[in-house]
C-alpha cells in the first residue's frame, strides 16, 4: 500500500498542531466569545454580554479589546444619579475595567477608540470620580 507524502504531512501536522498550539485554540475560542458578546451587546443583552467578554479575558487574559468591551458593557448598565446598588456596581465595575485596559498599554485598543468612545471614556471616569466624593463629603 503506498501512502501519499502529501496525505501523510497533512496528517502529521493535523496530530501536531493540539500539542504545539493550545493557545491557538484558546485565542481563538476567545475571539468566539467576544464575538458573541459583541452580538449580545448590540441586541442590549447587557448581562449575557459580559458574560462572553469574561470568558474572552479568562481563555486570553492578554485580550485588551475583550477588556475594553466589558468596560463598555458596564457602562451601558450604570444610570448616573440611580440609587440603585447595582448601578454603582457597575460604574465601579466599569472604572475599574477601563483602568486595567488603560494600564494594560495596548495600542490596539487605544487605535480601536474614536474619539467618541474617548470621551465617553472620561465621562464614565469623571463621573465616578464626583459620586465618591460626593459620597465622601456626605459622610465627613
Amino acid at each position: 500500500m503506498k501512502v501519499n507524502n502529501k496525505w501523510l504531512v497533512v496528517l502529521l501536522l493535523a496530530a501536531a498542531l493540539p500539542l504545539s498550539g493550545c493557545g491557538f485554540f484558546s485565542k481563538l475560542r476567545a475571539r468566539d466569545s467576544l464575538n458573541k458578546g459583541v452580538k449580545a451587546f448590540t441586541e442590549q443583552k447587557y448581562e449575557q454580554a459580559a458574560q462572553f467578554f469574561e470568558e474572552a479575558i479568562r481563555l486570553d487574559p492578554e485580550f485588551q479589546v475583550a477588556r475594553m468591551y466589558l468596560a463598555t458593557t458596564y457602562t451601558s448598565q450604570f444610570v448616573p444619579g440611580s440609587p440603585d446598588p447595582k448601578s454603582n456596581e457597575m460604574a465601579d465595575k466599569a472604572i475599574k475595567t477601563f483602568e486595567e485596559v488603560l494600564r494594560g498599554g495596548a495600542r490596539e485598543v487605544r487605535a480601536a477608540l474614536t474619539p467618541e468612545k474617548r470621551r465617553g471614556e472620561m465621562v464614565l471616569v469623571l463621573s465616578g470620580w464626583t459620586r465618591k466624593n460626593e459620597s465622601a463629603r456626605r459622610e465627613a
